[in-house]
């Protein structure tokens, strides 16, 4: 029994870590894609910029007021991403908890024989209680 709750504990652990894992590759990705992009952005604008700058078509204050709107545009689309992020793991986690609340308990819990008060004796006795960690052998 021990080995069998022992060997389900390491393939749940397991299988957390590889989501785990999965889900910091795509942040990852999606971190490195976004930031080549942004900062290839910006210096698209720079450069195109410049040239303009140079050929007297518009200003530095009107390169310098784009640069600030796209960057506050650009932050604003990141937010919203990670907003959906989080939602879709609240949906996943209230639909966990959701089975929970919905699982029948093995256990009767409601009718069945009232004790009367006076016929309880509340006290409680340990006898040969041992404690095991699978995960921990050496305590």
């Amino acid at each position: 029994m021990k080995d069998k709750k022992l060997n389900h504990s390491k393939k749940t652990n397991q299988k957390v870590f590889e989501l785990g894992y999965q889900q910091a590759k795509w942040a990852g990705g999606f971190s490195f894609f976004s930031g080549v992009s942004m900062n290839g952005a910006i210096a698209l604008v720079i450069y195109e910029g410049s040239i303009e700058v140079e050929q007297g078509l518009i200003t530095i204050g009107a390169i310098s007021a784009f640069l600030l709107y796209m960057l506050q545009l650009v932050m604003n689309f990141a937010i919203v991403a990670m907003v959906i992020g989080n939602v879709y793991k609240v949906i996943g986690a209230s639909t966990k908890i959701i089975t929970m609340m919905q699982k029948i308990p093995s256990i009767n819990t409601k009718g069945g024989k009232i004790i009367a008060d006076e016929n309880i004796d509340a006290s409680i006795e340990f006898r040969n209680v041992n404690f095991c960690y699978p995960t921990k052998p050496d305590v």
